[in-house]
């Protein structure tokens, strides 16, 4: 087998490989629904909602195995500094857990940036092998 049909799976099999775990990081979000506030509001007041974890403006929870439509997962958007959003679930007996918002944009953005970092300094790594290959060897006096 000639250089170049190796070196071709080679990157086909890098390729593929970052893909495959760009898709692993970005769907490990889970499977919730994504309600709007209105609705998230209606369940609260219904009692349909189990209980619920509080990150920032972003809402996790879990209905009732009671509830219309069985236990599921949904995720919701509050307004901040909202007491009423406080209060019904309270009132309403939700469980109710807070995580802190972990805003951290340098971190995010190397999470984000790092198969394309990657994948530029495999390239780079793959040209220079490439080049020492194809000079011509000096020779021996």
């Amino acid at each position: 087998m000639n250089a170049t049909i190796k070196t071709a799976i080679l990157w086909f099999v890098v390729v593929v490989g970052v893909f495959l775990l760009w898709n692993l990081f970005q769907t490990s979000k889970g499977t919730a629904e994504l309600i709007n506030y209105t609705t998230f509001l209606e369940k609260v007041d219904a009692g349909a909602v189990e209980r619920v974890f509080i990150r920032g403006s972003e809402v996790r929870g879990t209905t009732k195995p009671t509830a219309p439509g069985g236990r599921y997962d949904f995720q919701v958007t509050i307004p901040p500094n909202y007491p009423y959003t406080f209060d019904a679930l309270r009132t309403h007996g939700v469980s109710i857990e807070i995580e802190p918002a972990n805003d951290k944009p340098l971190i995010t953005a190397l999470i984000s940036w790092a198969p394309i970092l990657f994948l530029i300094g495999l390239w780079m790594y793959f040209m220079r092998a490439l080049r020492r290959r194809q000079e011509p060897a000096e020779p021996k006096q």
